[in-house]
């Protein structure tokens, strides 16, 4: 496992590169503990001023980014969780052993709240953490807990203003920033897709920037939905980035299907001759998508598109040129068509970017556009009966949420237990450390552990130098300053450096009420590691969630997911109308399904060896399972150029195949069970193949008789409209015959 990235220590500058978000991020969270506590120790409240810095940097964390009205509903819920739980815990924390089960009770309570969202999840963690703090800090009772709650409500109330005073000056600002990032991923991917066409390989880069492309659709998705939910309609501006969004979504899926264009046509004799046109408009490509999102983020400008459209010209006249020195059409008609096809995905996205750079280039002053091909999403307000379905559901042993819950309650009653008995100095950092490291699975506990053990030694032995030898307060203050804001703007990409810098921060934090106590290090080390140990064997022994019992239904989940989206995507090509809100939401919820089986399968790889099992079988389902999404979106993609005047003889019953033999599938990986072989596709398949051969030859007989101008005939339309669907049956078809094939070698006793 590695500590620190990257793993050169000598290109030392890259493990300081920061995201521009994260820095910021991580500027407020800093101010909103340091300010209050420089302000309230030269006024001589340094308790009062400790609880405001610890109110503040938890509030300021709660910011689940986005809106900022979603944003003022999660820090103020934080808030009022964070002043209620330090008023609770300081009264109890003179109380004895009564504060134990008041530790469960709130460990218990937060722990199940992280079931309800990512939103929940980061409140309800504040609320937990504020609590074992403060139950465990001298110079409580009840005499003290209203100060102690009206510190935590101001300190609290500061960190808010910090994180949302820029609302009534910019209000979309973080709408655009997340439109602008949702374009900046489709770039990178579009990237990668140009360098997969210089090897013809796919890398794992292609496959990461197409994860980073689809997180960040659905992050300005729900941004926008979240913002535009509260309001009716919505301003021009809104409607602008609803838009872009939108036109996001569909450059993205062209881009998708444009790297499954490049795998076939790479796979062509005679794609060398067309090579350095397709390198060059995927380069325009990149390039225009990058500036987009530069346009949204900071507004105004101009560009032009002359050379991307130059460059599909110079590839659509190369494979005519093709085509017409053509010494046998019959034996280059089918990578004549690969290489159209992929000219095809070039113009289609060329129109895509087209549109989203006239409302990108003055999105304030910009017309309303037209409605989106996607119609928005109609919210409904069932939040609190959602809230209810959600907690019975969790109500079980059965749940992996309640199981936590129960863990996480009963694991910080014990490190309160333990260092009562033991009279352990700042032994609520036992408490601390469980609160952080404790995650739902043991893979993810394990992370932790090891990331804030070694840097907790790491840190703290920069710590206590620190402390040892720095007693000048301007100068402790700077140094807090400089490591905070290195700290928390790691956090987001590595935890273990993030802790490095934030020990020693801690550190000076309490050398300023105990200057020169640099022994306080070696306690906060020894207290890591045995809230560490106390996490980690906990996870193991109790009531452990190892994925192995949990992947298959994930997996069936993403299967039926997958086959529901094939059915409305089959649907338009065997002519039923394009309903775009049923495919939008097919669409997305294949996305989440697949995504939720890959990071499934990711954490059963960190589960101990002896506690996984069927991993290399599991690993082939979720690939597949991939494979096959990737196909779906490749044809539906094409569909807003499918004419639907023509149906293809044979498709209506490859259909009706592909759904029963994916029900049948589904059911059997749920259960754990082999599906036995596979029912046979090649009848099916060689009938709709037969006519779409029977199309071309009609196809290249019009060509040799019309060489100089080849005819636009309903044949030309036919194989344009269906081209997509046969070029992805065969592969369509050898996915499901190897996802049976892997199922059938599971073991269900493991």
């Amino acid at each position: 496992m590695t500590f620190l990235k990257p793993n050169k220590w000598n290109d030392f500058s890259k493990l300081f590169r920061f995201d521009r978000l994260a820095l910021s991020s991580a500027v407020r969270t800093v101010a909103a503990a340091l300010v209050p506590l420089i302000i309230a120790r030269l006024l001589g409240q340094g308790n009062f001023g400790l609880l405001m810095a610890l109110a503040g940097l938890n509030v300021s964390r709660t910011d689940p980014g986005g809106p900022y009205r979603a944003k003022a509903q999660a820090m103020t819920l934080a808030i009022l969780g964070v002043a209620l739980s330090a008023f609770v815990a300081t009264w109890a924390s003179t109380a004895g052993w009564w504060a134990v089960p008041l530790v469960f009770v709130w460990g218990f309570a937060g722990g199940l709240a992280g079931g309800f969202g990512n939103t929940s999840a980061i409140v309800s963690f504040a609320f937990v953490q504020i609590f074992v703090i403060t139950v465990g800090l001298p110079g409580g009772g009840p005499e003290a807990a209203p100060e102690h709650f009206l510190a935590c409500l101001i300190g609290g109330l500061w960190a808010m203003v910090l994180s949302l005073w820029l609302w009534p000056l910019v209000p979309y600002r973080p709408i655009r920033e997340s439109v602008a990032d949702y374009y900046q991923a489709i770039s990178k991917y579009i990237e990668e897709i140009c360098r997969f066409s210089q090897d013809g390989k796919a890398s794992e880069a292609l496959t990461k920037n197409r994860s980073a492309a689809f997180e960040a659709r659905h992050r300005a998705t729900g941004f926008l939905i979240s913002s535009r939910a509260s309001r009716q309609g919505g301003s021009r501006l809104s409607r602008n980035l609803l838009t872009l969004t939108v036109n996001g979504g569909e450059l993205f899926d062209n881009a998708l299907r444009l790297a499954h264009e490049l795998e076939i046509a790479t796979g062509h004799s005679q794609y060398e001759q067309v090579r350095p046109q397709v390198e060059k408009v995927s380069r325009e490509l990149t390039a225009i998508t990058a500036r987009i999102s530069l346009l949204v983020r900071t507004g105004g400008g101009d560009m032009a598109l002359e050379n991307l459209e130059q460059a599909i010209a110079e590839f659509s006249d190369k494979v005519t040129g093709i085509r017409q020195q053509s010494v046998n059409l019959e034996a280059d008609y089918a990578s004549i068509v690969d290489f159209r096809n992929t000219v095809y995905a070039f113009e289609n996205m060329a129109g895509i970017v087209r549109t989203a750079t006239e409302i990108a280039r003055d999105l304030e002053e910009t017309a309303p556009p037209p409605r989106p091909a996607y119609p928005e999403i109609q919210f409904e307000n069932r939040r609190f009966s959602k809230t209810l379905d959600t907690l019975r559901d969790n109500l079980t042993i059965n749940s992996l949420i309640f199981r936590h819950a129960l863990r996480l309650g009963l694991l910080t009653a014990l490190a309160v237990t333990l260092y009562l008995a033991l009279d352990l100095t700042h032994g609520y950092w036992i408490t601390l450390t469980v609160v952080v490291i404790l995650k739902p699975d043991f893979g993810g506990t394990f992370k932790r552990t090891y990331y804030r053990v070694i840097g907790t030694v790491v840190g703290g032995i920069v710590g206590a130098v620190l402390a040892a030898t720095i007693h000048f307060d301007p100068l402790i203050y700077l140094l807090m300053a400089v490591l905070g804001v290195l700290a928390f703007a790691q956090l987001p990409s590595n935890y273990g450096l993030f802790v490095v810098l934030l020990t020693p921060f801690v550190i000076l934090l309490i050398d300023l009420s105990q200057p020169g106590n640099w022994e306080v290090a070696l306690i906060r080390i020894l207290n890591t590691v045995v809230g560490g140990l106390l996490a980690l064997a906990a996870s193991y022994v109790f009531l452990p969630g190892w994925q192995r019992r949990f992947l298959p239904e994930q997996l069936g989940r993403t299967i039926g997911a997958n086959r529901v989206y094939f059915g409305e995507v089959m649907a338009v090509y065997l002519g039923r109308e394009l309903n775009p809100v049923r495919l939008l939401k097919a669409r997305e919820n294949a996305n989440i399904e697949t995504a939720n089986a890959e990071t499934a399968f990711q954490l059963l790889l960190s589960e101990p060896k002896r506690q996984q099992a069927n991993v290399p079988h599991f690993y082939a389902l979720v690939t597949y399972n991939r494979h096959f999404l990737d196909s779906m979106t490749t044809m539906a993609a094409h569909l807003p150029q499918f004419s639907g005047q023509h149906r293809l003889a044979g498709l209506d019953n490859y259909v009706a195949r592909i759904i029963t033999i994916l029900e049948q599938l589904e059911g059997s990986v749920r259960r754990g069970e082999h599906p036995g072989q596979p029912p046979a596709l090649e009848d099916s398949v060689r009938a709709v193949q037969a006519a779409m051969r029977k199309l071309s030859s009609s196809r290249i007989a019009e060509l040799k008789d019309n060489l100089a101008g080849p005819p636009d005939t309903s044949n030309r339309q036919a194989i344009f409209d269906f081209a997509a669907v046969t070029r992805v049956m065969e592969r369509l078809s050898q996915d499901i015959s190897m996802m049976f094939r892997e199922q059938n070698q599971v073991n269900p006793e493991e």
